[in-house]
């Protein structure tokens, strides 16, 4: 018999007779349970896959060099995030995501950011300023009304020296020669234009003149009596940077000597985390290291690498690191043995507290087929 990659014993030969006296009838079956050891993971889990697959982008970063956040980095609540647009830089800012994840950039509200990438952020927030572009009713049911700040220019053809330009003011009026203070808030231009040349009629003779619209401060708009926001065709041309993270980490559990939080490093792989908590301790199993990454919309990834060969300077199935992965090194199938045999049978049948049991199995080292004697101790009573 071999040992295979589900990390499966078998027991050579049946119990010693020594043994076999010393064990109740009832707890026979419980140790031949026992002995064939159930896999660590469910089926299914893929042992030692290529890395490339762990995410569909890759790793995204080289080793060895200072953190700057990675392609794959994915943002967290806390990291401070630059938008910039550079067709409209009035627009750009900065954003705090929030402890819910998310951020609110001009004219399109709360979007997450959390999870994501800043390659998706970007396309989410392209998509989301195009979805609103192509929402904008036809020209022809659109109105514009005047607010506060707008400029306006009013000219006379035949009489220049009652052109003007004025500034709306937060009263909603402008002045004008002649005529002192009119409403302009709320009013179309050509609606202004019609009442200015009603007034101006009492002043001077068949007045001719044209109201326009100088500068606007918003782009606002009067559709369905309600006023909407045009939005701006530059804004989807948008570039999405991280300015600052949250302190990063990776975490390390399981079989090794000092648990805990590390400090991420760019370029660390899993066997330095694995070192830097102490390395493996003898109960550790090295060929199934778990390795769970947060992927696109919080979903969790997860590896299983074989990393027996790599501890001993021949294997190549190491992986990077990216910041708040958790590296899991998983307790042996014979240390697991060691456990059940405590649990159920020696705490369940006195006479056995003192006792050992041996078990033999076999595992192909090249062409030579070695045996292994490994003798499960119990804790003394």
């Amino acid at each position: 018999m071999t040992l295979r990659n589900h990390f499966r014993c078998w027991v050579r030969a049946p119990l010693t007779a020594s043994i076999l006296r010393q064990l109740p009838c009832a707890a026979l079956p419980l140790v031949l349970v026992l002995a064939n050891c159930a896999p660590v993971y469910e089926t299914g889990v893929t042992l030692n896959p290529p890395p490339a697959r762990l995410t569909p982008a890759g790793l995204g970063f080289e080793n060895d060099l200072p953190f700057s956040a990675p392609k794959d980095y994915r943002i967290n609540p806390g990291d401070v995030i630059s938008i910039k647009f550079p067709r409209r830089p009035a627009y750009s800012d900065s954003y705090l995501v929030g402890p819910d994840g998310k951020i609110s950039p001009p004219l399109i509200g709360s979007v997450r950011a959390a999870a994501h990438t800043t390659d998706e952020l970007r396309s989410r927030l392209t998509a989301e300023y195009q979805r609103l572009l192509a929402a904008v009713p036809p020209v022809s049911l659109r109105r514009y009304l005047m607010q506060v700040d707008d400029v306006l220019d009013i000219r006379f053809p035949y009489m220049s020296d009652l052109n003007s330009v004025a500034t709306v003011r937060a009263d909603g009026r402008i002045s004008l020669p002649l005529i002192g203070d009119i409403v302009a808030e709320g009013k179309t231009p050509s609606v202004l234009q019609n009442e200015l040349k009603r007034l101006y009629t009492d002043k001077i003779s068949n007045p001719d003149l044209v109201v326009m619209l100088k500068e606007t401060r918003f782009n606002r708009y009067w559709y369905r009596d309600a006023v909407r926001t045009m939005p701006d065709a530059g804004l989807t041309e948008v570039a999405v940077n991280i300015t600052r993270t949250i302190p990063l980490l990776v975490y390390v559990g399981g079989e090794v000597p000092a648990p805990g939080n590390q400090t991420y490093v760019g370029g660390t792989t899993v066997l330095r985390a694995i070192y830097s908590a102490g390395g493996p301790v003898p109960t550790a199993d090295m060929r199934s290291v778990v390795l769970l990454r947060r992927g696109p919309d919080n979903a969790v990834m997860r590896l299983v690498a074989n990393l027996s060969a790599d501890v001993v300077g021949y294997g190549t199935s190491d992986v990077v690191l990216q910041p708040f992965d958790v590296v899991i090194v998983p307790r042996s199938n014979i240390a697991q043995l060691g456990d059940a045999l405590d649990q159920y049978i020696y705490r369940t049948i006195r006479p056995l507290a003192n006792s050992s049991v041996g078990f033999f199995f076999t595992k192909q080292v090249g062409i030579v087929r070695q045996e292994t004697d490994t003798t499960v101790r119990n804790i003394p009573p």
